[in-house]
């Protein structure tokens, strides 16, 4: 597992964390000012007069702490951590594949030997995870009808892209549900942004919808942001150089390199499907034509409806 790769993501969360905490923390503190600020009001004759000349400042004072931290949170995105895992994707795109490996490929394909799905997913064991060597057993597999299937350079590219986008304040972010009404009143405008997530204008004051809708957006980018750290942290296999031997605090007992590395190139390949196209074929086929039998049927008792119960 590539430690780097997994610290990285794990920083990703460890800021958002920060930054809801924050969020709800400072709303908290305004709707506690504002309680104070309304029950003050009550000892005058014009409260609403009163409410509108204390409440200024703490609107003033709370926005600008959450834009702080907004902004201190997408500048680590795009200053830490966007470069670090756009370099991380292209050391795994263009990391060497085990030379052993791919002559064990180029056997199977010279002589034209046929593979199954049990064989792939013994030799995707030995492909470490590396993409080239996977994007090659991919492609002589599927000469003898097996898919290959794995978390590809694509999929880690968009969560980079999703991330890159998101981080562009304001982002509007209330922390927590519970505090919508508040974000209502201390937010900037709602942002008006272009397919890239850069702004161009605004619309206005938020809507709780629009709040309630950005708390789901961001959770929901961060949630794939874990998703892909899992992945992409178990997909790498260090080189064996890179493992340190230590003692297993259950046991004792010493763990090699040796042991880590084998146990990683197992996770790895966990990750790996392998099908039989002719099998999942033959199963479409049979729903196909149980679809079409059944269509047939429907037909032929709507006809005899429309017949008046004869037959046609």
């Amino acid at each position: 597992m590539d430690k780097n790769i997994k610290r990285q993501f794990e920083s990703v969360r460890r800021e958002y964390d920060k930054l809801k905490q924050g969020a709800i923390d400072d709303l908290s503190a305004y709707r506690s000012g504002m309680e104070r600020v309304r029950s003050e009001a009550s000892k005058y004759k014009d409260e609403k007069a009163y409410i509108d000349e204390h409440s200024g400042d703490l609107k003033y004072s709370t926005r600008k702490k959450i834009e702080e931290s907004e902004k201190e949170f997408c500048d680590y995105i795009h200053g830490t951590i966007i470069p670090a895992l756009r370099t991380a994707l292209v050391d795994h795109m263009t990391a060497a594949p085990d030379r052993a490996f791919m002559q064990t490929l180029t056997y199977y394909n010279e002589f034209g030997i046929k593979l199954d799905s049990a064989e792939v997913k013994a030799l995707s064991y030995d492909a470490s995870g590396n993409s080239l060597a996977l994007r090659c057993l991919a492609s002589v597999a599927e000469k003898s009808g097996v898919s290959v299937r794995f978390p590809t350079v694509k999929e880690y590219s968009g969560i980079i892209d999703r991330l890159e986008k998101m981080a562009q304040p304001p982002l509007l972010f209330a922390g927590s549900m519970d505090y919508i009404n508040e974000a209502a009143q201390v937010m900037p405008d709602m942002p008006l942004r272009r397919a890239d997530g850069s702004i161009y204008g605004t619309a206005g004051r938020p809507s709780s919808t629009y709040l309630i809708t950005q708390i789901q957006s961001v959770e929901s980018i961060m949630k794939a942001v874990d998703n892909a750290g899992e992945k992409w942290a178990a997909q790498v296999v260090p080189e064996i150089s890179e493992y340190k031997p230590y003692k297993d605090e259950d046991t004792g007992e010493e763990v090699t390199a040796a042991e880590q590395r084998a146990q990683d190139k197992l996770t790895a390949a966990q990750m790996i499907d392998a099908e039989d196209t002719a099998t999942a074929e033959d199963e479409a086929r049979r729903m196909g034509a149980e679809m079409a039998e059944a269509n047939r049927k429907a037909n032929e008792g709507l006809q005899y409806y429309i017949n008046g119960g004869r037959s046609v």
